[in-house]
């Protein structure tokens, strides 16, 4: 019947009954019903307010639900927030309210971009303080690459510059043909995969894609599902 207000229940005790009225706020029309009135629960549910409104005239700060003062969380209601996604089975998620699910959707999106920022700045900071050192110890170990250690303060800093190889597709292939007109087999020697685009293969003429046919195989990519407005999606 919605909630009752405390001078509500304080003012309308009538015998051992109380009687609650609420007010439908889509329609402003107002409900009564007569509640059995229980004293000892009426006075616990009073009790932490009157603590509350004592710390607020003493200047005292009680402690907090949450940090964020726009937090708010319902056992009662069908909501839930990015934070505790982690927490909630799937099917609990998935029987969300639509409207919730899309608001949650945008929230995971930005925070995802929010930490890739905060990490791309971090990362940055890191460098600049770290860069300098790290390639002054690895000079001094004789290597350009790999992973070396200093300390810093109370801490060991980690530092590992991995080895990336590029070799010139047009010599390997090169190498391959003398290799192969040796008489020798080049799959000793290199690993040879053969790719073929898809915008290339859908362009050419049917006798040619009917011989490559076979060797193509067709797979589902990962379902993706962006949920927006209607006519959001135009």
């Amino acid at each position: 019947m919605g909630t009752m207000r405390l001078n509500d229940i304080v003012a309308e005790i009538v015998g051992d009954v109380i009687a609650g009225r609420a007010i439908n706020k889509d329609t402003a029309e107002l409900y009564h019903e007569l509640v059995p009135f229980n004293a000892e629960l009426a006075q616990r549910m009073s009790d932490p307010a009157v603590r509350i409104l004592s710390a607020t005239d003493a200047g005292d700060l009680l402690p907090r639900i949450a940090r964020d003062r726009n937090h708010f969380e319902c056992r009662m209601c069908p909501y839930a927030t990015v934070d505790d996604l982690p927490g909630l089975e799937l099917q609990e998620i998935a029987q969300l309210p639509v409207e919730l699910l899309a608001i949650l959707q945008r929230d995971v999106e930005e925070r995802i971009k929010r930490d890739k920022a905060a990490k791309a700045r971090l990362d940055g900071a890191l460098t600049v303080r770290c860069a300098t050192r790290a390639a002054e110890e690895r000079q001094a170990a004789g290597t350009d690459t790999g992973t070396i250690r200093f300390d810093d303060g109370d801490f060991t800093v980690v530092a590992d510059l991995p080895k990336r190889v590029d070799w010139d597709q047009d010599r390997l292939a090169a190498m391959v043909e003398r290799i192969r007109a040796a008489g020798d087999d080049p799959a000793q020697y290199v690993d040879i995969a053969f790719k073929v685009p898809e915008r290339k293969y859908v362009a050419w003429p049917d006798a040619i894609r009917a011989g490559f046919e076979p060797a193509r195989t067709v797979r589902p990519g990962t379902l993706k599902i962006e949920i927006v407005p209607q006519g959001g999606d135009q």
